[in-house]
């Protein structure tokens, strides 16, 4: 059976749905962790407030997600995405693929990141240390 189990935190992501299952129809589990990171764009960061445009980019993804499951290969993905105000250190994306051998889930996954990162309505807003901000938007 195959899962798509997408979902947005408002604070520290949940890491209780990424338990292993230990199916034996699965020969790969792939994680992609995104952190925030203490430097970007030449300038120190302070923090990151993400908005989400959350019904759409659900949608999206729910999409995205049965587009690999026609391959028969991927038996489930999991996305795991922060919203509202983070800090360097802070896990800002979690996304599992489980599938029957390493190469779909590793395909898989990071074709799932690059599509978050350039085609879901998500907005970044990085603030510096030295009190200015700017706006990347992901798509």
């Amino acid at each position: 059976m195959q899962n798509c189990f997408i979902k947005f935190y408002d604070s520290k992501i949940d890491f209780s749905y990424l338990k292993l299952s230990y199916n034996v129809n699965v020969g790969a589990d792939f994680f992609f962790i995104g952190v925030i990171r203490n430097f970007n764009l030449g300038k120190p960061v302070d923090k990151v407030e993400y908005h989400v445009f959350e019904s759409l980019a659900i949608s999206l993804l729910q999409d995205k997600c049965n587009y690999f499951f026609l391959s028969k290969n991927i038996l489930s993905i999991y996305i795991l995405q922060r919203k509202g105000i983070l800090f360097v250190g802070d896990v800002n994306l979690i996304v599992r693929v489980s599938s029957v051998d390493r190469k779909s889930s590793f395909h898989c996954c990071r074709s799932l990141v690059e599509y978050i990162k350039h085609c879901i309505p998500i907005w970044k807003k990085e603030y510096y240390l030295d009190s200015t901000y700017i706006w990347i938007n992901s798509f």
